[in-house]
């Protein structure tokens, strides 16, 4: 039987640690109980701006709404290789997250220890202790943070002694993010879990950037958006969009029947969601029954797919055929 070992974290620089020595294979033959403390694999979000004063306007609740289903989809991709579609109902209560709005301001924080520790949980019967640490650890420097507010308060007392160590600390902390980055850099080039984190972590900003574009400023763990970049994800927004062909296997998540057609949820090898329109007179009846059997079986199928896409993003799909006669194998 492998040994056990408890690992406690208590800060983004000690997961840090731990995620180098995995990388090195240090953690392979022993089985990893991580126990995630303090509140660093928070995701903190902190806007400011005359319309975001303790309130949510309906742009950002759909924007964390899609957070969860972001998540969702890292969870499955982590546990399954899967889309979010693999997750059963209890999974999904047990993963699902708390958004706390700080009462008179505009902070929302999101607390991932809980969603962490059942990926670790559930993680121990299919990963090893390596993979544990590099994909619920790197998982957590990925999407939380520590709020980077306390500099704010320090009070000056000797101006040359602070100055002194205000550059070493500077230098030490650049040094520090270097490594850090370089880290991250890794883990994205060996766990494809990672990849699609990154990926997602990408597309909450930008969804929250869209959902808040009068702010003053945002400020996402400890990133900060000014108002030209507000202004710069908005007016992407409203850029035209470029006519492309992705056909390629995909899994099917869902199917939603509609009277001009049906509206089939995709999920790409990355476990990204595409939502595609497909007419009704579009396929025959046997390619139908195919899809309908693919959605049951959770079977990739060859999709025959256009898309709208403004600045590489998806932002609209239509699935203008299929052929079963490919085979992924």
């Amino acid at each position: 039987m492998s040994e056990k070992e408890q690992l406690i974290i208590n800060s983004r620089e000690e997961a840090f640690d731990l995620i180098e020595k995995a990388l090195d294979g240090v953690k392979e033959d022993k089985i990893i109980d991580l126990d995630i403390k303090g509140d660093w694999s928070k995701i903190t979000i902190l806007i400011k701006g005359d319309n975001y004063q303790a309130s949510l306007n309906g742009r950002l609740i759909k924007a964390l709404s899609e957070l969860q289903t972001q998540l969702n989809r890292i969870y499955a991709n982590a546990l399954y290789g899967k889309s979010a579609k693999a997750l059963s109902n209890d999974e999904r209560e047990e993963i699902e997250l708390i958004f706390q709005v700080s009462k008179g301001s505009s902070l929302i924080e999101i607390d991932l220890g809980n969603w962490l520790e059942k990926l670790s949980e559930a993680g121990i019967e299919k990963m090893t202790g390596t993979e544990i640490v590099i994909v619920v650890l790197g998982l957590a420097v990925v999407w939380g943070g520590s709020k980077a507010f306390n500099a704010y308060n320090t009070r000056k007392q000797n101006e040359t002694d602070q100055q002194h160590a205000t550059e070493l600390a500077i230098k030490s902390q650049e040094e520090e993010t270097k490594r850090q980055a370089a880290l991250i850099t890794a883990l994205g080039e060996s766990n494809e879990t990672i990849r699609l984190a990154i990926k997602e972590k990408s597309q909450m900003d930008s969804n929250i950037l869209k959902a808040t574009p009068t702010a003053d400023s945002v400020e996402i763990n400890e990133k900060i958006y000014n108002r030209s970049d507000i202004e710069e994800a908005n007016r992407s927004e409203r850029q035209s969009t470029e006519l492309d062909r992705q056909d390629d296997f995909y899994h099917i998540a869902g199917i939603a029947t509609k009277p001009e057609g049906f509206t089939v949820t995709l999920s790409d090898k990355q476990g990204a969601s595409i939502r595609a329109e497909l007419a009704k007179d579009k396929l025959k009846p046997d390619e139908l029954d195919e899809l309908w059997e693919a959605l049951r079986d959770d079977e990739p199928i060859f999709i025959k797919l256009t898309v709208r896409t403004r600045l590489g993003a998806i932002n609209s799909a239509t699935m203008i055929g299929m052929n079963s006669k490919f085979s992924q194998h």
